[in-house]
């Protein structure tokens, strides 16, 4: 064989790799079945369940946003219609690409982040998967093949909840540790990518004409006064609002009752004090519209119903 054709065997199946790679992935795309993106992307796909442009208030960041901020209560008292839209983990560049698939449908007036998740280091690499798995789906979604060659296979066990985003737990296990936020000049330090990403989420909300404003919910376990220090100065200098509510003596956490896991979490009882808070800053500070007497909104109407079933 001699070295021309050799090279020649090499590029064609570097080449057949990358065309079966290509047709998999348009195959697998889950925007071109009919199972449709939502339903592998949990958080996406309650966000698309969403009447279009009905949200006013979206909310980002990870766990801790959607364990202590319940939307369908702010509704209850006020009409304003928000979104968690939150997931394990979050990182800025996640927090940062969820945004942007929202805005596709949604424009919401105001856009809260949680700002746990600046505190949560990667590398730059891992911020570049995403869109090596937008360009080729097959790598995120490889599993997908059993739904297009069975029918009956169903994925509709990841669309769990109505209740807006937020995650109800009642469980009640105290915190340990209560006098976590000591007053210090010490200042935790931001990883350049979370701050790369979090000022992508700064131009964005400019650009959409969206009023950002960070929050710290209550956390013995995740959060002290270094990190607060570093959310403030960082909040300052770009001149967006925070509000930590770790801070917040009249919020009246009991960290013996209000967490669902020794302090990392708010639990119900913990959450519904910090969406009282929420709510109120919300309706006093920004202009957002009462929606509960739109009929075109009953669906959050139903959806509130069914929640305070769930409560009692």
């Amino acid at each position: 064989m001699t070295k021309k054709s050799k090279y020649l065997r090499i590029v064609s199946f570097i080449a057949i790799i990358a065309v079966m790679i290509i047709l998999l992935s348009l195959v697998v795309n889950p925007e071109k079945t009919n199972a449709g993106i939502a339903k592998f992307d949990k958080v996406v796909n309650e966000v698309n369940q969403e009447q279009e442009n009905t949200i006013d208030v979206l909310i980002i960041g990870d766990s801790e946003a959607y364990s202590s901020i319940t939307p369908l209560e702010i509704y209850q008292k006020y009409g304003i219609t928000a979104f968690v839209a939150a997931s394990p983990a979050q990182t800025t560049y996640q927090a940062y690409e969820m945004m942007q698939k929202v805005l596709e449908k949604q424009k919401p007036k105001v856009c809260i982040l949680e700002v746990n998740l600046l505190f949560r280091n990667y590398s730059a690499a891992a911020a570049v998967v995403p869109k090596v798995e937008r360009l080729f789906p097959i790598f995120k979604y490889h599993n997908m093949w059993k739904e297009v060659v069975d029918k009956n296979y169903s994925f509709d066990s990841v669309i769990t909840t109505k209740q807006k985003g937020y995650r109800y737990n009642s469980s009640v296990n105290a915190s340990k540790k209560t006098d976590y936020m000591k007053q210090t000049d010490a200042k935790a330090s931001i990883s350049t990518n979370n701050i790369v990403y979090t000022n992508k989420i700064i131009e964005l909300c400019l650009e959409e004409n969206i009023e950002l404003m960070f929050v710290r919910t209550p956390s013995s376990k995740n959060w002290n006064y270094e990190k607060h220090n570093a959310a403030e100065s960082f909040a300052k200098e770009n001149d967006i609002p925070f509000i930590d509510l770790n801070l917040n003596e009249e919020l009246k956490i009991n960290w013996k009752h209000d967490t669902y896991d020794q302090g990392d979490h708010m639990n119900y009882f913990g959450a519904h004090k910090v969406t009282a808070y929420i709510g109120e800053h919300l309706n006093n500070n920004y202009d957002l519209p009462d929606h509960r007497n739109d009929k075109s909104f009953d669906s959050w109407n139903e959806a509130l119903e069914s929640y305070n079933k769930m409560i009692a």
